[in-house]
């Protein structure tokens, strides 16, 4: 949408004040800014041609305008060439995940709670992003009961832990020779073609093997690779934040909130769609269904690990959340996640250790 520069002003200090205070913006109150030096009546005149566009409304009469969500947006799409971080605050957020990035294989919550406390919204993290996730390592441990603990290694550093039932007992060594022969035979395989693999019956994969491992093989590698799309990785940290907004100060808001943040699997699937074909996106309001029946907002980027793209991170806040304050934030530590994740692909394959 074309704006002239005046109309442009006038919006974005109605959505400053709006973001700052939650309340209907009066004319006379823009009229006094020092941004926009406009008199009364050209404010109230510039208003209302906002107004017929859809980009304010005025909630009840005689009340001030508050920002629609084509409001925001609009503001969103003209800050986008200017947005950028402050060279402390990047220095500030480099130094604290080059500290942390040993606990990258470990999980995403100290990336969640990074953009939580950044933002001061609550922050989200998931992986994997729609693409099976392929093969780094795999180790078996034994249990006590004749079970074994499968941990699978994924190339985009997820670390998950299952539960193997055995049939039959195997010992410590023989769990070490599958889990010896799932690293040689499939490194670099996605998960879903190990499962083809392994469903395909294929006599040459058991060659060599000792018969109690080879009679285990198929059943031990479809507990340890089947990949669900719903088993992702979400974290989430600041939440009680978000609770903590006058946006959700009545019983049944806070209820939708909740049950919006409590389905994990839900949120994975949408920031799966919401990113597809795009790398860093914005969803406000009514332009989604996850977002609108509890008045929030949505600031997401994927990070990548050779090109392919692994996982996400953002935030998730209030409808009137600063939209672009927060947008390099998420952008800088997805940019940030993705250099570390090659950084290890090249000391691997230089021989070296990531740390």
């Amino acid at each position: 949408m074309n704006l002239s520069q005046r109309e442009l002003t006038v919006l974005r200090e109605v959505i400053r004040r709006h973001l700052r205070r939650g309340a209907p913006v009066s004319s006379t109150e823009v009229a006094h800014s020092s941004a926009v030096r406009l008199s009364p009546a050209t404010v109230r005149s510039v208003m209302a041609q906002l107004e017929e566009k859809g980009l304010l409304r005025q909630p009840h009469t005689s009340a001030g305008r508050v920002p629609t969500d084509t409001g925001l947006r609009a503001d969103i799409d003209a800050s986008v060439p200017q947005r950028n971080l402050s060279r402390s605050r990047q220095r500030w957020l480099a130094k604290t995940m080059l500290e942390r990035r040993r606990q990258l294989a470990e999980g995403l919550d100290w990336v969640a709670r990074l953009i939580a406390e950044a933002t001061q919204e609550a922050g989200v993290a998931v992986r994997p992003m729609g693409e099976a996730p392929v093969l780094e390592a795999v180790s078996l441990l034994p249990l006590p009961g004749g079970n074994a603990l499968g941990v699978v290694v994924t190339a985009a550093g997820t670390v998950e832990k299952r539960v193997v039932e055995l049939s039959e007992a195997l010992s410590e060594a023989h769990l070490q020779a599958l889990a010896n022969f799932f690293n040689t035979a499939f490194h670099g395989f996605s998960l879903d073609a190990i499962i083809d693999r392994l469903e395909a019956g294929d006599d040459v994969l058991v060659d060599g093997l000792p018969a109690p491992v080879a009679a285990l093989l198929f059943s031990v590698g479809d507990q340890l690779f089947r990949f669900h799309p719903d088993d992702a990785e979400v974290l989430l940290a600041g939440t009680q934040k978000l609770l903590a907004e006058q946006d959700y100060a009545a019983t049944d808001r806070v209820r939708t909130v909740l049950a919006v943040l409590e389905d994990r699997a839900r949120i994975a699937r949408f920031m799966r769609r919401f990113l597809e074909g795009r790398e860093t996106g914005v969803v406000i309001g009514q332009e989604s269904e996850l977002t609108s029946e509890a008045g929030l907002g949505m600031v997401a980027t994927v990070f990548l690990r050779e090109g392919r793209r692994v996982g996400a991170v953002g935030v998730l806040g209030p409808r009137r959340m600063d939209y672009t304050r927060i947008l390099p934030v998420v952008e800088f530590v997805g940019g940030t996640l993705t250099a570390m994740l090659d950084e290890s692909v090249r000391s691997h394959d230089a021989g070296a250790h990531y740390a």
